[in-house]
């Protein structure tokens, strides 16, 4: 399974986030997709929403949240799609998990 720091690391990696800011109460638009393109992953690996929001001190609605928006943007929004893109290169093991089909 993957870990959700593993998660945390590449996508801070990738959009030049610290983990320090996706962690953090923070929402300004870059750390805020980072968190929510984590949150998404996260939830997606198999975390139910309650634990995920307790990975990132948040409510379980601001998962569904996330999930709900991350699933839009990746279709249209060419920024998310090649956001997501290099995220998925760093850790092949999530390219899978969007056709994974969580009650939310």
């Amino acid at each position: 399974m993957i870990c959700p720091d593993k998660i945390k690391t590449a996508v801070g990696n990738v959009m030049s986030v610290s983990v320090d800011e996706i962690m953090s109460r923070k929402r300004n638009k870059p750390v805020a997709l980072a968190r929510q393109i984590c949150m998404y992953y996260t939830y997606k690996i198999g975390n139910n929403l309650v634990d995920t929001g307790e990975m990132f001190n948040r409510h379980h609605t601001s998962i569904v949240h996330a999930v709900r928006c991350v699933t839009s943007w990746r279709e249209i929004d060419w920024e998310v799609k090649k956001i997501i893109e290099q995220v998925e290169d760093s850790i092949p093991e999530l390219n899978r998990v969007h056709n994974i089909d969580y009650q939310i």
